[in-house]
């Protein structure tokens, strides 16, 4: 089996990916018709002040850094959104 990449989750690339994979989750959640609460439930129930801080940072194209457990549950939206979106 192979080792994980251990820059995968530096807090460099996390922070790279912060705002644009959010932003791109919150236009996924629009599309989806998502509410605040099944939003916060999706990226792991942050409190109201964190989800809107991190959406408020996005927008602006402003600097943050997710954490792991966050980007994982955006990626998997992302996964899900394009498999929804394929042709079978």
């Amino acid at each position: 089996m192979a080792q994980p990449d251990p820059f995968r989750f530096a807090p460099s690339n996390r922070r790279r990916l912060s705002a644009p994979g959010m932003r791109t989750f919150l236009a996924i959640a629009d599309l989806w018709g998502l509410h605040d609460m099944q939003r916060r439930l999706v990226l792991g129930y942050p409190s109201q002040s964190t989800y809107h801080g991190w959406c408020k940072c996005a927008r602006e194209h402003g600097g943050f850094t997710l954490d792991v457990d966050v980007l994982m549950r955006i990626s998997a939206v992302l996964g899900i959104h394009q498999a929804l979106a394929a042709p079978f």
